[in-house]
């Protein structure tokens, strides 16, 4: 039997967490600065393996070793929403990573 909370299958996202802890999956969090610390304990504690990193220049090379990539939209400044655009462009082309 599934329990579904407001549309929330809590046996989806057992299976989820479990796939994380198993796989440890690298995913590239584009994430405003209150956010980031906290994002990537929380991805360590379930097992993922976090990267916070913005850098345009970098990210190409970061969605194709990616497994996932995570933007927190935060307080946007102009060199943030060029990071977004980017790595949302990118990792599409990337058929490893998925945009969260």
């Amino acid at each position: 039997m599934s329990l579904t909370i407001n549309r929330f299958n809590l046996d989806h996202l057992s299976q989820n967490l479990q796939q994380i802890k198993q796989q440890s999956p690298l995913i590239l969090n584009i994430t405003n600065f209150v956010a980031m610390q906290t994002t990537a304990n929380a991805l360590l504690a379930l097992g993922a393996a976090p990267i916070m990193a913005h850098a345009v220049s970098e990210l190409d090379d970061l969605t194709s070793i990616a497994n996932a990539l995570v933007i927190n939209m935060g307080t946007l400044d102009n060199a943030l929403l060029e990071s977004i655009d980017c790595a949302q462009r990118l990792a599409k082309t990337k058929k490893n990573t998925n945009c969260i």
